[in-house]
């Protein structure tokens, strides 16, 4: 099975990791592999599966594996589903939401644990998405500012 070979490539030391020879489509019925993925996202905090095809209602399968679904509380959704969040930007979109550095409903009281975020459609340039790796930002702060 595919699913047994999965294979994990770092993609810098302190955060990120592609992830290939695995089904997220399996994983939704593989309660072992979701574990073995939320192990691994523990570890790397952001995990890249390329080549993944996954329908609306197959993404929030697999959401649901991980525990409830949060609904943003100002986003656009899809399908009459508050839990399906929809980002779009082009050309005449007058806002870009990720125009600036931000930590997604981390205001909220009980902030979602992840995102599963879908590219449906790639930009010929920009678009990037950037990730910091937060915990090692607190380790470099010193005993003083850590405790403040």
């Amino acid at each position: 099975m595919m699913n047994q070979m999965m294979n994990i490539v770092p993609v810098t030391p302190a955060l990120g990791a592609v992830v290939h020879d695995v089904s997220l489509r399996d994983a939704i019925t593989d309660r072992s592999l979701i574990e073995r993925l939320h192990d691994s996202w523990l570890r790397h905090l952001v995990l890249f599966f390329p080549g993944q095809s996954l329908s609306n209602a197959e993404q929030l399968a697999l959401g649901e594996c991980f525990g409830p679904l949060h609904v943003h509380p100002a986003a656009p959704y899809v399908d009459s589903n508050p839990a399906l969040m929809k980002i779009h930007a082009d050309s005449h979109s007058k806002r870009n939401n990720g125009d600036v550095w931000h930590s997604d409903v981390s205001a909220d009281e009980k902030p979602p644990m992840a995102s599963i975020l879908r590219l449906q459609k790639a930009p010929s340039n920009g678009g990037d998405t950037l990730w910091a790796n937060m915990y090692c930002v607190f380790e470099s702060f010193s005993e003083p500012l850590q405790v403040f």
